[in-house]
Formats: C-alpha cells, structure tokens, sequence
C-alpha cells in the first residue's frame, strides 16, 4: 500500500501528503451518448455497400486472371485484335480499385459505429464518392433499358443517405 493513501477519516501517515483543505475530486466524466439510430444505419451501410462493392472487384480481379486464357481463342482475336492484352489489364486495375474501395468502406463502417472522429470524415469521402459513382450509373445510356438505372438510382440514395448522415451527426463524434 502506498503510504501517502489513507483511509478518509485518519490522518495522513506521513505529515503534508494527504489531500489539501477543501480539496474536491474532479467530476466524473460524463456519460457517453446514445449512438443516434440514423447513424447506426449509415454504419451499417456503409459496411454493406463496402462488402458488395469488395465482392464485384473480387470478380473482376478474377476475371482478369482468367482472361488471358480467354483473350487466346480465335474468335476473341478476331473481335477485338491487339486489344486483348490491354483489356485484361484494365479489368485487373479496376478490380483492384473496387476491392480496396469496398474494403476501405467495410473498415470506416466499423470505427463510425465506434465512434470515431476520422472514420466519420472518411466515411463522408467515400460516400460522395459513391454519389458520383452512382451518379455516372444513373446517366441515361444510348439505346436504351433503363433495368440498371434502378439499381444505381438505389445506390445513389444509399450513398446520399450516409452521406447526410454523417455530415449532420457530428456532434456525437465531439463528445
């Protein structure tokens, strides 16, 4: 035991080291907020779209590496010449994109539901960001079905969403 601690109604064992005359102890801190129900669900977004997102780029990296095996038939070839080379790279660079997109979502997801500061700024990047994705998604394209508007008509609320989440609930970040 410590022998400047006493118990409160002794004297200190050693003369001067016990608390001063109208010494108070600091308050106890506050207790933390409730996590809002809206920014649960931003959260919860984000790690959604973060693993759907991680899930195509998966695809796509593997699709890439299967593609030289493909871009060798004859036919392939024929459609699309010297491009074949380049096309299985473009599918390997935008697979790798979208995993460390969807990655970075799932990760920022986790540490906005705990509550913190620079996952929340995060977070608001990397929903614009999907804004402008979906955005480019929802462009009317030329000749036409409108079947994958919906899809990114839906991400670009999701996205918008947590986005306005995130910005508007900064106060429980602070505390």
């Amino acid at each position: 035991m410590d022998p400047r601690q006493t118990d409160p109604g002794q004297e200190p064992r050693y003369p001067g080291w016990g608390y001063p005359e109208g010494y108070v102890p600091p308050p106890a801190p506050a207790p933390m907020p409730a996590r809002p129900g809206a920014l649960t669900a931003a959260a919860v977004l984000l790690i959604v779209l973060g693993v759907i997102v991680a899930l195509f780029g998966a695809i796509a990296l593997l699709a890439g590496a299967v593609f030289p095996s493909i871009s060798q038939t004859a036919d392939f070839r024929e459609q699309f010449g010297n491009l074949s080379g380049a096309l299985g790279g473009l599918l390997l660079t935008f697979g790798l994109l979208l995993l460390g997109y969807g990655v970075l979502q799932v990760i920022t997801g986790i540490f906005v539901l705990s509550g913190r500061a620079w996952a929340r700024i995060a977070g608001l990047v990397l929903a614009v960001l999907g804004v402008l994705f979906s955005l480019v998604g929802v462009l009317p394209a030329e000749g036409g079905g409108g079947g994958s508007s919906i899809v990114f008509v839906g991400l670009l609320l999701a996205y918008g969403y947590t986005a306005w989440v995130l910005a508007s609930q900064g106060w429980w970040f602070s505390r």
